[in-house]
């Protein structure tokens, strides 16, 4: 049975004979044989390398998904901390503000309008003092939902690893798979008369001594 194959190509098999049918060799396939296996070896090859490609830029693909979101989490925590930060410093200086008004009033003489000041320096204060405690709240709810997201980031760089891991294997495992695809086909090349020729027969038939 002659042999076929979706990775022959009997055109370039052709092309490749009439480049090379003058090298010779003990070799078991003849010259239509060896351009049968190089044109299939040339056409798993770039079917191997397509297939690994599809593979990477899919695991790349999701690499990227993946380190964008841990860069989301940690960019929102940043513009969280700066806040808190802004927030901090703008009480620092309401808090002089109001230590600078106390000495004011301390300044003032005794009367209903030292009282009336005191009185509401009172309220500022209090105001403060509230503002402080309210920053305070909200700090202590972001520390905890932040170890939360170092959990979250910790398990996507997890999956990352992962990732990696299984395309290494899945690499290896496809690379494997074309091995002994390929070798399966030389096999069938080798079962093909056309394909071969006897071992160190050079094709020539030798002249006769008289």
């Amino acid at each position: 049975m002659a042999y076929s194959s979706k990775y022959y190509d009997p055109q370039k098999a052709h092309e490749y004979y009439m480049k090379h049918r003058n090298l010779k060799g003990r070799r078991t396939l003849n010259e239509k044989g060896k351009a049968a296996k190089a044109t299939v070896k040339a056409a798993m090859d770039t079917e191997k390398k397509a297939t690994i490609q599809k593979l990477k830029d899919a695991v790349d693909s999701k690499v990227t998904e993946v380190k964008g979101k841990i860069q989301a989490l940690k960019d929102a925590r940043k513009q969280e901390l700066a806040g808190f930060k802004s927030e901090s410093e703008s009480l620092t200086k309401e808090s002089k503000a109001l230590t600078e008004e106390s000495k004011r009033i301390s300044a003032m003489p005794k009367g209903p309008a030292k009282e009336q000041a005191k009185a509401e320096l009172k309220k500022k204060r209090e105001a403060l003092s509230g503002k402080r405690s309210d920053l305070q709240s909200r700090r202590d709810a972001a520390k905890q939902k932040y170890a939360k997201v170092q959990e979250t980031v910790k398990g996507a760089r997890q999956a990352i690893a992962e990732l990696k891991k299984q395309f290494t294997s899945a690499r290896k495992d496809i690379t494997a798979q074309y091995k002994a695809s390929y070798e399966s086909e030389v096999e069938k090349i080798k079962a093909d008369s056309s394909m071969t020729k006897v071992a160190g027969s050079s094709g020539k038939k030798k002249k006769s001594k008289k």
